[in-house]
């Protein structure tokens, strides 16, 4: 009879310490939902309605893309500057000098002269012409390159926001989840107080709850994160709120191409393939240059009349046009040799 009392108490016992641990994790249930109800009502009270287009307008902000566009302007100044032949250029020298008779005063007479020259760039030299064409070469391969980056970013993109969508839709189920386990865990715990049902369903129901619980935590995490590594991908600014994602396909880029068609359009296309084939090209063009004779072949024409003097020219390996012109301005005194001879003293 003391042995059948025994275990009918520890029976009371281990059924008391249930009902404890079970109350225990009904409390945490209620003191985690708020929690989760707060989480969720800022996820959804304000959000706001976004769409895969307006994010993919945004794709040149990416730092990608932002990077392959400095190359590409980069590359055109580099272009323009090794395209140009040169600005013209004139200049104007005066001169003064002074004569002296022999044996005569200091600078008797003192003369003032000027010459006025000029330089006209026709074109470019083999050299500046080889360097012409290898930054339009290198301004192709920097657009190659930003129609890559585009690309890439622009499947990135479609990766961030399906996840964010995913993310979205998956929040709403698991609201559901937890709401349909919250109403279960309050039906079951009013059938046991009606002596209905045995505490384990209502313990089961407790541990679904539980696990509900979690997974909305997890899953509202997550769709906040997803979204906020969605933002950054395109610079768009974070907000509190997380917005509202429509559904999205690729169904309008249609089928891929067939293996050959597909190698032989990257050989003909990709940025790489090409820079390597120009390189080859630079080389030859390089080795064709230093073949040829280095002969610098110019015409001169001069013009002497009556203290004045003139010349044409014109360089056809640098190809320019020079032209000069020296004349008399003025001149003070005058030096009366005497059959003697003047020096030109300054």
């Amino acid at each position: 009879r003391r042995m059948s009392n025994s275990s009918a108490i520890n029976r009371r016992h281990r059924h008391r310490i249930t009902l404890l641990w079970k109350t225990a994790g009904a409390a945490k249930s209620l003191i985690l939902l708020p929690v989760i109800l707060l989480m969720v009502s800022i996820t959804a009270q304000g959000a706001f309605p976004l769409t895969f287009e307006e994010l993919a307008a945004r794709l040149d902000e990416t730092s990608e893309v932002r990077l392959a566009r400095g190359a590409v302007e980069s590359a055109r100044r580099d272009r323009e500057l090794l395209s140009f032949r040169g600005d013209p250029s004139v200049s104007l020298e005066p001169t003064v000098r002074g004569q002296t008779a022999e044996g005569g005063p200091f600078a008797e007479a003192v003369d003032f002269d000027a010459s006025i020259s000029a330089k006209i760039p026709t074109g470019l030299s083999d050299l500046g012409k080889e360097r012409a064409v290898i930054a339009a070469d290198s301004l192709q391969t920097a657009l190659a390159n930003l129609d890559q980056a585009r690309s890439r970013a622009f499947l990135d993109l479609f990766s961030s926001y399906q996840a964010a969508y995913l993310a979205q839709e998956e929040q709403e189920v698991l609201e559901a989840d937890y709401a349909a386990a919250l109403a279960s865990e309050a039906a079951l715990r009013k059938l046991l107080a009606a002596g209905e049902i045995p505490l384990i369903e209502l313990s089961r129901a407790e541990d679904t709850l539980r696990e509900s619980e979690k997974a909305l935590l997890e899953g509202t995490m997550d769709r906040r994160i997803s979204w906020i590594e969605l933002a950054l991908s395109v610079a768009l600014g974070l907000t509190s709120e997380t917005p509202t994602l429509d559904e999205v396909s690729l169904d309008n880029i249609g089928a891929l191409r067939e293996p050959p068609e597909l190698a032989a359009w990257a050989a003909a296309n990709d940025p790489n393939i090409v820079a390597q084939g120009l390189a080859i090209s630079h080389i030859d063009a390089t080795v064709a240059r230093l073949a040829k004779r280095d002969l610098t072949v110019a015409l001169r024409a001069f013009l002497n009349a009556e203290e004045q003097s003139a010349s044409l020219g014109y360089t056809f390996s640098s190809p320019e046009l020079n032209a000069s012109y020296q004349f008399p301005l003025y001149s003070i005194g005058e030096i009366d040799t005497g059959g003697g001879s003047s020096v030109q003293t300054w």
